[in-house]
């Protein structure tokens, strides 16, 4: 009743500002766009916790202090590993995965961007979707196959520095595990 609907909103808000802060944190993380890629300062021993916007660790705290914590073992056991490798599959079959090879300059742009976060392991692999809008996101529940998606409007409608700012943005996520938390959250939404 009352109880569950006031958790929901408290839930909701509590998500809007965790990703509000997410995007603050991974913009000024990557705020030097205007910079050739070979003066980009790389920061190899970043943690999140070094770069993480004030509201982020507060609220992250408040989650993990709330009923949600006990879902926590329940979603990396249960459902991250069929729900990452579903995607994974999706992106395989439906998207081109970035390399060297293919989407070259993408490939190393994210390569440059991963190294300015201070590194990722394992590192998340990069696919392009072809979407007529510009999106991007991340999944990583349980830290074992990390990935990052970005559609071929935002490749081909974004400048390389902005496009690069997007994936910095979405591998900020991956270091804070944001994708645990979402999921939590939209989990204890539905409660």
């Amino acid at each position: 009743g009352k109880t569950r609907r006031g958790y929901r909103s408290v839930i909701a808000r509590i998500m809007q500002l965790i990703l509000s802060a997410a995007c603050l944190a991974a913009a000024s993380a990557l705020s030097a766009t205007t910079q050739t890629p070979s003066t980009r300062v790389k920061l190899p021993h970043l943690k999140a916790e070094a770069f993480r916007h004030p509201l982020d660790k507060d609220l992250t705290a408040s989650v993990q202090r709330s009923p949600l914590r006990f879902l926590e073992t329940a979603v990396r056991t249960g459902l991250a590993p069929p729900l990452e490798q579903m995607t994974r599959l999706d992106n395989l079959a439906t998207g081109v995965k970035v390399s060297e090879k293919q989407y070259p300059e993408l490939h190393a742009s994210f390569q440059e961007a991963i190294a300015c976060l201070g590194g990722l392991k394992p590192e998340p692999e990069l696919f392009v979707k072809s979407d007529p809008r510009p999106n991007a996101y991340t999944l990583a529940l349980r830290g074992g196959a990390p990935f990052v998606v970005v559609t071929s409007a935002l490749v081909d409608g974004f400048s390389a520095a902005e496009t690069q700012a997007v994936l910095g943005h979405e591998l900020g996520h991956l270091v804070c595990e944001h994708s645990l938390w979402f999921s939590l959250g939209s989990i204890g939404s539905t409660l």
